[in-house]
């Protein structure tokens, strides 16, 4: 491992266990976002739709959310504002839709990040150990 690796694994060591909910339809990428999640040693609950999304925010929030914009019921936009509506918890979307001013209203509607499909998955995961950091250096400065 180079110093630089070996510095992004010291930051990204947590003392108390992330839980992360990833939000999408589709059963491989859930699979794939799973993965990614559960190799940085996060605990992963998953969501098909933005009912069940903002029952489990509601109910136990997590401490990161991977949301798809495409979602049957609540699109992701939408349901990205309701989170912020109960929420402060970080959100990375991670969608197919990679138009500019998609990005925009995804960022505008509340998103810490926004991923466009196909992502690599150390990249996924880069982002995720940034975006957690970020919001717990707030949360210490807060």
């Amino acid at each position: 491992m180079d110093k630089q690796e070996d510095c992004a694994a010291n930051r990204g060591n947590m003392e108390a266990p992330v839980d992360v909910l990833i939000v999408d339809k589709d059963p491989e990428q859930r699979r794939v976002m799973t993965h990614v999640a559960k190799t940085q040693g996060y605990r992963v609950t998953t969501a098909v739709d933005g009912e069940t999304a903002l029952k489990i925010i509601s109910g136990n929030p997590p401490d990161l959310v991977l949301l798809e914009l495409i979602l049957p019921g609540i699109d992701g936009f939408k349901l990205c504002c309701e989170i912020r509506k109960i929420s402060a918890v970080p959100i990375i979307i991670v969608t197919s839709i990679d138009g500019e001013l998609d990005r925009v209203a995804g960022l505008r509607s509340g998103a810490d990040d926004y991923m466009v499909k196909p992502f690599s998955l150390a990249e996924l995961g880069a982002r995720m150990r940034a975006v957690l950091r970020r919001s717990s250096s707030s949360s210490r400065s807060a």
